[in-house]
C-alpha cells in the first residue's frame, strides 16, 4: 500500500466516520465498521468484547468455517486468552494504538505461548492478527481485529489502522453519551429533530446537564473547550435560552434529557454498553450462548466499549 493509497483509504474513513457523527444513533455501528475494515484490509474481520464479569464474545464479519472449535472453547477462555500476544501487549503497556501480533516484542510473551496460540489459529488461516482497540480498562475491552494467513501485515496497513483508531474512539464516546439514560434512545431523535439540534449538540447538552464544564465535555467528546462553547451557543439559540439552567430545563421538557440527571459526569470508561444486545448481525457467539463454556476469540486486548 503506497502512501497515496494510504491517504485515499484514510480519507474514506474520515468521510465514513464523519457521516456517522453527523447522523448519530445511540448504538455503536459495529457492522458498518466491520464492512469498512473488510474493504480496507481485504482480510477477515471481527469485533471482540469482554466485560468485568468475565463474559466475552466475538462478532465475525463473515463466518469462518469451523471457528471456534467446540473443543477449544475452554482453551480460548483461559490459556489462549492469557497467552495471546496481543492480549499481553495491551495489558502490559496499556497502549490503545493498533498493533499486529507479529510485532509484539519477545519479552512480552514467552516463545512457547506465542507458538501455542499460533498453532491453534493456523488451521483457520487466522494466525496473523491486527488489533484496533478503541476502549480499554482491564479486564474490560472493545476492539476490532483483522486476521489473515501468511506474512504479517505491512507497515502501511498498521499505519492506516493507527490513524483509524482515534476516529473509532471519538465515535464510541459520542454513541456512549447518546445512549445513556432510561428511555432516551426512544425519544431523543424526534425531539432533537423538532428542536433542530444535531447529534453532537445533543451529546454536549447531555454532558452539560450532568454538570460537565467546557473542559470536561471536550475531554469526553474528544473536542476542544472552544468548540464546546460554539456548540453551546448554537444550543442556546435553538432552544431560545441564554444560560445553562434554562437550556437543561427546556431540554427536559422536550424529552431530550431524562427527568433526573446525575449531578456529576464521569466518562464511563468502566461502564461498557451491553454487548449482548448488539450481536444480532453477522456471525457471533458469546459466553451467554455457551452457558459455562467461554467463547473463543480471534484475539483479545483488554479495555472498555
Amino acid at each position: 500500500m503506497r502512501r497515496q493509497a494510504l491517504e485515499r483509504q484514510f480519507t474514506t474513513w474520515v468521510d465514513r466516520i464523519g457521516d456517522v457523527l453527523l447522523h448519530p444513533g445511540c448504538d455503536f455501528p459495529i457492522r458498518e465498521i466491520l464492512d469498512g475494515l473488510t474493504s480496507s484490509f481485504q482480510a477477515r474481520t471481527a469485533w471482540n468484547w469482554r466485560d468485568a464479569d468475565g463474559s466475552l464474545g466475538v462478532q465475525q464479519h463473515d463466518p469462518v468455517p469451523g471457528w471456534p472449535p467446540p473443543d477449544q472453547l475452554e482453551y480460548w477462555a483461559r490459556e489462549g486468552l492469557s497467552r495471546h500476544p496481543l492480549v499481553r501487549w495491551f495489558t502490559v503497556t496499556g497502549e490503545l494504538s493498533a498493533m499486529t501480533m507479529g510485532r509484539v516484542p519477545p519479552g512480552v510473551v514467552s516463545g512457547f505461548a506465542f507458538q501455542d496460540v499460533r498453532a491453534h489459529l493456523r488451521p483457520f488461516s487466522l494466525e496473523q492478527q491486527l488489533s484496533i482497540p478503541y476502549r480499554f480498562h482491564n479486564p474490560m475491552y472493545r476492539a476490532f481485529v483483522v486476521a489473515q494467513s501468511g506474512p504479517d501485515f505491512h507497515l502501511e496497513q498498521l499505519m492506516l489502522a493507527r490513524r483509524i483508531q482515534p476516529l473509532l474512539v471519538l465515535l464510541d464516546r459520542q454513541s456512549t453519551v447518546l445512549g445513556q439514560g432510561e428511555g432516551i434512545a426512544d425519544r431523543v431523535h424526534g425531539a432533537a429533530a423538532q428542536a433542530g439540534l444535531t447529534g453532537r449538540e445533543v451529546a454536549v447538552l447531555r454532558l452539560l446537564a450532568a454538570g460537565g464544564t467546557a473542559v470536561a465535555i471536550g475531554h469526553g467528546l474528544g473536542i476542544s473547550p472552544k468548540t464546546v462553547q460554539v456548540h453551546l451557543n448554537h444550543i442556546y439559540k435553538k432552544l431560545g435560552v441564554n444560560d445553562r439552567l434554562l437550556a437543561i430545563s427546556v431540554a427536559r421538557e422536550l424529552g431530550l434529557l431524562p427527568v433526573r440527571t446525575a449531578s456529576r459526569h464521569t466518562w464511563p470508561a468502566t461502564r461498557p454498553d451491553s454487548p449482548h444486545d448488539r450481536l444480532g448481525q453477522g456471525a457471533s457467539v458469546s459466553r451467554g450462548d455457551l452457558s459455562d463454556a467461554a467463547v473463543a476469540q480471534w484475539h483479545s486486548p483488554p479495555q472498555p466499549r
